[in-house]
């Protein structure tokens, strides 16, 4: 039987924020280190931020 068949609801929420607790804070800690080489390599917060529109838009459109 599975945790929400045993209605184990809170277990499964709690597990599941401490997953998404632990992505946010990687993505953080990736963000802090990649950043600055990226400025370095002449790449732009703003720039970045239209490759991810761009990407967005490909995945979208099924590209």
């Amino acid at each position: 039987m599975d945790m929400l068949a045993a209605g184990k609801y809170e277990e499964v929420i709690e597990s599941l924020e401490n997953y998404r607790s632990f992505f946010e804070e990687t993505d953080q800690s990736l963000d802090k280190f990649v950043m600055p080489v990226m400025i370095k390599s002449g790449f732009t917060e703003e720039r970045m931020q239209q490759a991810l529109k761009e990407y967005n838009e490909l995945l979208k459109n099924g590209s």
